[in-house]
Formats: C-alpha cells, structure tokens, sequence
C-alpha cells in the first residue's frame, strides 16, 4: 500500500517533468502493485471465510465508522480474535496510545505522554482510520473541531480519537450487533 501510494503521488507530481518512458513504467508497476493488492486483500477475505467466529467479528468492526480491512484484519489478530484481549484499555496500552505518567520515586515527576514504544505499526493503521473516521463520522468531526478549538495539540486529539475507535471496536464485539451512530436515537 506504501508503495503504491509513493507511485501514485510520483505520478501526480512529477508527471510533466519526466520521460515517457518512465511514466509509462510507473504507471505498470502501479497498476501491478494494486494488483497485488486486491490479491492480498482476496486472500485475507477468504482466510476470514474459513472461521464463522472470526468472519462475525470481522464484519462488526467493519461496521465501525473509519475501520478498514486494515485495522480490522491487525486488531484480530493482536487480540487473537478478542481471546487473548478483552479489554480495551488493555489494547490500548499494548498498541501504545494510552497516556502513562513518567516519574521516578518522589523527585522526577512529569505529565502523562503517550510511550513511543507499543506496536507501531497498529498504532500508525489506527491513525489512518482516525483520519478517515474524522471526514465521515459526524461526531468525531465535531469533538476534532471542540477540542482544536480548546487548545489542544492536534496529536493529542487524534490520540483520543485512536481510544473512542478502539472502544467502539471493542464495544461491537461485547454485544455481538454491528455498530450503530446513537445520535440518530437521541430525542431532541
């Protein structure tokens, strides 16, 4: 996917500076990149197909607003299809977004930051599904907005953004249904 986003984004820049040749060249081995892609992502669907409990979860943190293939195939795994994880705050810890204080006896005292250790890699997938849930999921769009207009760091929000998606997925699961945006429920 990295790569396939570099080619493309070459394409897009660079386009009229260089050589046919190496346009057309680029655009054969982007073309055969999201070939592998799709293949990639065939394979992943039909590995889900072959276990019913893995194929249900799989299909309620799809429904999760801004969960992708991804995020959805990675956070099974890392949970081991919600056995060996159960607690989202656990998750959270284990993939590196949750704050934790940095202090060392009663003389180092610090605030709380998010550790750069963790499972990067979930971590930067989270990101992406944040930024995708930002642009499509009306709620989130708003607290982006509140909270950015309180002050705070746009990492930060974003971090807090990575929890509330980690809790919905791990809330879909709890219940068994697919999730479902409650403001359509509120009563004004």
């Amino acid at each position: 996917m990295v790569q396939s986003a570099l080619y493309k984004q070459q394409l897009h820049d660079v386009c009229d500076y260089d050589t046919d040749g190496s346009v057309c060249r680029k655009k054969e081995e982007l073309k055969s990149l999201m070939a592998h892609v799709r293949q990639t992502n065939a394979e992943i669907l039909s590995v889900m197909e072959e276990d019913a409990a893995i194929k249900k979860n799989y299909d309620l943190l799809r429904s999760v607003t801004g969960i992708g293939i991804v995020v959805a195939t990675e956070t099974i795994i890392l949970t081991e299809n919600f056995t060996s994880i159960t607690n989202p705050r656990t998750y959270a810890c284990y993939i590196g977004i949750a704050p934790a204080k940095k202090e060392s006896g009663n003389s180092v005292r610090g605030g709380e930051h998010v550790s750069r250790k963790g499972f990067t890699q979930a971590k930067a997938d989270l990101s992406m599904a944040c930024l995708k849930a930002i642009q499509t999921d009306a709620n989130i769009k708003s607290y982006w907005q509140r909270r950015r207009i309180d002050g705070k760091k746009g990492g930060v929000v974003l971090n807090a953004i990575k929890f509330k998606l980690v809790l919905r997925m791990f809330a879909v699961i709890k219940r068994q249904k697919p999730y479902v945006e409650i403001d359509g429920y509120k009563k004004n």
